[in-house]
């Protein structure tokens, strides 16, 4: 049986975020996910290949978007009176939303937008923790 998963953007890796057409992509590296599998305890790791997609976006914060963002300290996407820290996959994303990141070196980005949705590879990788 197929894992379930829930993605949290906090402890994250974005590798960039650029813009693709009329949206813009937040490329995550590695996705802070707990796989849940029926009968068995949770385990956490990260999910590889995720890109968050926003159209008609404005964004505040980071002067220069593209590569090497790094680690997400925190991270919530606020859509009308939800505050999203987390969610299960399959998602199927909010209509309006202001995701606000901030990054492990101090820097902040507010995304504005409109039809967010996460785009899932077919090959999706869960590579699990190692922490102890």
């Amino acid at each position: 049986m197929n894992p379930h998963y829930v993605i949290t953007l906090a402890e994250s890796e974005v590798a960039r975020i650029e813009p693709q057409g009329a949206a813009l992509q937040v490329v995550l590296a590695a996705t802070t996910a707990q796989a849940f599998r029926h009968g068995q305890p949770s385990e956490a790791g990260a999910l590889l290949g995720l890109v968050l997609e926003v159209q008609q976006a404005h964004t505040q914060g980071l002067a220069v978007l593209g590569d090497g963002l790094g680690r997400v300290r925190s991270a919530a996407l606020q859509a009308g009176p939800q505050r999203l820290q987390s969610w299960a996959l399959p998602w199927e994303g909010v209509a309006q939303g202001t995701l606000a990141m901030e990054f492990a070196n101090g820097s902040h980005i507010s995304i504005s937008g409109s039809d967010w949705r996460l785009l899932v590879p077919n090959d999706l990788r869960f590579l699990p923790s190692m922490a102890c």
